[in-house]
């Protein structure tokens, strides 16, 4: 019958090694057991303090760092801005002429109503929405933009 014990050949239980085969069963009871040491949990986010306080040397540094680059924004600013807005142009331009809701947002823009451009939190990515309504009066309709 298949359910009986099979014996093993003398010679193979003579080559088992005594120690081995202790340091084998350990292993299977450490297993079983669950015994293994574990690491301490790791957090995803970091602690809202700081270990050490900051220096004044270090508060000198950030805020000499802070007012580089505030002057390198201001540098920049104009072709910010030029970028920018040529950006969400062409962005609005390629989600009216692309479809999904085309013919809702057409009606809604030969009604007169004015949409504006809001930038919500939604985690990581922070995408830039055209919306029209007010949520109040008027239902909350929206378009995706950037993002």
């Amino acid at each position: 019958m298949w359910f009986r014990k099979r014996k093993e050949p003398k010679e193979t239980v003579h080559r088992l090694d005594p120690d081995a085969m202790a340091i084998f069963q350990n292993i299977l009871a450490a297993l079983g057991a669950n015994n293994f040491p574990r690491a301490a949990p790791i957090f995803a986010t970091a602690p809202a303090y700081r270990a050490v306080p900051e220096s004044p040397e270090e508060i000198e540094a950030r805020k000499k760092e802070y007012a580089e680059v505030d002057a390198f924004l201001a540098n920049i600013e104009p072709q910010i801005k030029v970028q920018a807005e040529a950006l969400v142009k062409e962005e609005v331009r390629e989600m009216l002429l692309m479809g999904g809701n085309r013919q809702r947002i057409l009606e809604l823009l030969r009604l007169g109503k004015v949409p504006k451009i809001i930038r919500k939190k939604e985690g990581r990515r922070d995408p830039l929405y055209l919306q029209w309504g007010d949520g109040i009066i008027e239902p909350i309709e929206e378009m995706q933009i950037l993002g």
